[in-house]
């Protein structure tokens, strides 16, 4: 009869066990798709200014794939010229961006653009 009792008492804490592991499970996971959530709209918004480098990369973070982020951050190290590289996948589209956005979003925005280029800003009067 002892031995009944030990084998009820065994399965109650497995099945407690496995509804704490559940649960935990089903917060890290709420935490995960909540981070990939906002990863997403990331992405989203820096392939909207251009830089589809970056996006790409935001995307595979999205996904996870660890081997292909590996990969990717590897082709700027790697470069020949990695200033370049900087500039041409990443600088450049976010300040075309900026240029392109500034007048209607963020005007003083674009008077510092113009002042960081050495050209005096006249805002047009409406």
């Amino acid at each position: 009869m002892s031995w009944l009792i030990g084998i009820g008492i065994a399965v109650l804490i497995g099945l407690i066990l496995s509804y704490v592991a559940w649960k935990m499970y089903d917060r890290y996971d709420d935490r995960v798709d909540a981070l990939q959530y906002k990863l997403n709209k990331i992405e989203n918004l820096i392939a909207a200014a251009g830089a589809s480098w970056l996006a790409d990369l935001f995307a595979l973070a999205v996904v996870g794939d660890e081997e292909k982020i590996g990969a990717k951050i590897g082709e700027a190290l790697e470069a020949a010229n990695t200033n370049r590289f900087m500039l041409e996948k990443i600088a450049v589209p976010f300040a075309l961006y900026a240029i392109r956005e500034c007048p209607a979003e963020y005007p003083e925005g674009l008077a510092k653009i113009y002042d960081a280029l050495g050209i005096e800003f006249v805002e047009d009067e409406k």
